[in-house]
């Protein structure tokens, strides 16, 4: 990659002419959402049978909550075979929690004044998330709000053992320790670092940066710490200025370049710009479909164009396609989705079980 030119878009998502910036970079992670995979389930449902889904394919939610609903199904799958499984009622009332959609954003929890050592919790949004509370050895680290929902808040005493730091999966904690200097005048502050371990060297003097990136002022490394006891995550440990340590939430490693608007970018190849990567589908030959036959059926563009039809199961092109309905001006809703059918083999559940014919100990 070289650069990203981005533009605002309207309510048919087309780019809006004159609002193009141009950023300079080198990679870009594409995040293009998820899919459900129920097929399978309900097509097991629609021929009587008794089946049962976790993860994905019950619902999209965050991995904790496809694990709890996997435990929950693997449990209900021993009870209806007869054997001795217990699924607690409470189980169900925390798989709907865990898999809750994020709640309002509220801020986070200041940290806590005259505590010589403590951790910055960042948790400003209501997510169902709470690895920290579990962590800390002196269960110091509470959710005021009496659930997962909530956000954390250290109300106890600190050890500074890090744990808290290096478990979060948000890397929203960071560590404050006002006992390094006795003088008063630097504190060390421990930082999520994820990036490679040799872009920062031991006594490098690093740009420090706030929570929304925003330049706070700088640090002198200390060390990088690693390891299994720190959940195989990397830490960044830094000396920075005391008035600065509770706002440091990380580092920049290269300076941003301005942005700069451009006019008259050339819009996208629509001939070049793959729809249906297992078939090699164009926006173009669909958008083309779709004008010539006045179509509003997912199943008829896939009978024409062969979309959908690729290993994936139309799991990337049926997305795109209905985008491409509603660029064309027709709304999803009028759309008739694709007709799902998964491949199916019956399996007997003894070919997951094993035998124990006591000299292996399997």
């Amino acid at each position: 990659m070289e650069r990203v030119i981005a533009a605002r878009v309207d309510d048919k998502l087309r780019p809006v002419n004159g609002t193009e910036v141009v950023f300079a970079v080198d990679t870009v992670l594409v995040a293009v959402g998820l899919s459900s995979i129920k097929e399978l389930f309900e097509e097991g449902q629609r021929l009587g049978l008794r089946v049962y889904s976790a993860g994905d394919a019950h619902e999209i939610a965050e991995a904790s909550a496809a694990m709890f609903s996997g435990k929950i199904a693997a449990r209900t799958i021993l009870r209806d075979l007869g054997l001795p499984a217990e699924v607690p009622e409470a189980w169900s009332h925390m798989g709907t929690l865990l898999a809750s959609h994020p709640g309002p954003v509220r801020g986070f929890y200041p940290p806590p004044i005259g505590v010589p050592v403590y951790p910055v919790i960042r948790c400003a949004q209501e997510i169902p998330c709470n690895p920290c509370t579990t962590v800390c050895p002196k269960d110091s680290i509470t959710i005021p709000e009496g659930n997962i929902l909530g956000r954390p808040k250290l109300e106890g005493d600190c050890v500074g053992c890090l744990k808290c730091v290096a478990i979060c999966p948000g890397l929203a904690i960071t560590m404050v320790d006002r006992r390094y200097d006795p003088t008063g005048q630097r504190a060390k502050v421990t930082i999520p670092w994820e990036m490679p371990e040799e872009l920062v060297a031991t006594g490098d003097t690093v740009a420090t940066t706030g929570f929304e990136g925003e330049p706070v002022g700088s640090g002198k490394v200390i060390r990088v710490l690693s390891g299994k006891a720190l959940n195989r995550r990397r830490l960044m440990v830094l000396e920075v200025p005391v008035a600065e340590a509770d706002r440091v939430a990380g580092v920049r490693i290269r300076e941003l370049e301005p942005l700069f608007h451009v006019y008259g970018v050339a819009p996208p190849n629509d001939a070049e710009t793959v729809i249906c990567r297992c078939e090699r589908v164009s926006k173009e030959t669909v958008a083309d479909y779709i004008r010539a036959t006045g179509t509003r059926d997912l199943n008829a563009v896939k009978a024409g164009l062969r979309s959908g039809m690729g290993p994936c199961g139309g799991k990337t092109c049926g997305e795109l396609i209905l985008r491409i309905f509603r660029e064309l001006g027709v709304e999803p809703t009028a759309v008739t989705p694709a007709v799902h059918r998964p491949f199916t083999q019956e399996v007997p559940i003894t070919a997951f079980l094993t035998v124990d014919d006591g000299a292996s100990g399997v």
